[in-house]
């Protein structure tokens, strides 16, 4: 299957016509085969094959966007410029990660921004979230912040997971600036947000980041109280990290 549908898609790029790219990109069959495939790629270990079909997928869409000027599309471009990004930083391609995220924030900024695309906000925030690396980490979380808090007062509760980790990434950061208010202001949200949500291992992670804040403050009372809380709803045999921090406090 998956030789089949890497060889249709690299001839429909090679071919060029304006037909076949539309009936690859937009043929709904085609397009369930392809993320069944990618899920158990993934899964198998395989990134580098579904790295090269969904390189010849973008490049598809890429050719109908950019060269028959199927603005209708540009939506669905981001979404695989996205989707690449991720392959190749979860293969440790950080710049290549990093130039598609570039495009797929600049695609969905103009979708959102100047076609009043309202719908894709949370694409958008996730695209930002995305690219934050280096000199232009700071703003985009900033932005993904600010999308993903209009969505949550829209009553977007689904949208609650994604504005944690960008309140707790956002800390880290900060932390690394040595700006621990912000940072501890930060952490809080996430918390706030995250005591709405099940317990899991990302609500014990940002427990604990905080109470390290919290004792490196001096703030004692509340760095303990952090890691009682961070005890209680982590499993019995995850304890022992916290068991010493709380013992150095």
């Amino acid at each position: 299957i998956y030789d089949a549908l890497s060889r249709l898609y690299a001839w429909a790029v090679l071919c060029g016509e304006m037909d076949v790219l539309d009936w690859v990109v937009l043929n709904q069959s085609l397009a369930h085969l392809r993320g069944a495939l990618g899920e158990a790629l993934q899964a198998g270990g395989q990134q580098h094959l579904w790295l090269t079909l969904l390189d010849s997928w973008v490049q598809a869409v890429r050719r109908l966007v950019e060269d028959f000027q199927a603005s209708e599309l540009r939506h669905e471009l981001a979404r695989g410029l996205h989707s690449r990004a991720q392959s190749h930083l979860a293969s440790g391609r950080i710049l290549l990660a990093r130039l598609d995220a570039d495009k797929a924030v600049t695609l969905l900024e103009v979708l959102v921004e100047t076609q009043g695309r309202r719908d894709l906000r949370a694409d958008l925030g996730r695209a930002h979230f995305l690219r934050a690396t280096g000199d232009t980490a700071a703003s985009d979380l900033s932005r993904s912040l600010q999308l993903f808090n209009e969505l949550l007062d829209e009553g977007r509760r689904d949208i609650r997971v994604e504005l944690c980790a960008t309140y707790a990434r956002r800390a880290r950061l900060l932390l690394a600036a040595k700006q621990s208010g912000e940072a501890l202001r930060s952490l809080s949200k996430a918390l706030e947000i995250q005591a709405s949500l099940p317990p899991d291992g990302n609500f014990s992670q940002t427990l604990m980041l905080r109470a390290q804040l919290y004792q490196d403050e001096q703030q004692f009372d509340l760095a303990l109280s952090d890691y009682d809380q961070a005890v209680r709803i982590t499993p019995p045999n995850e304890l022992g990290e916290i068991y010493l921090a709380r013992a150095a406090c």
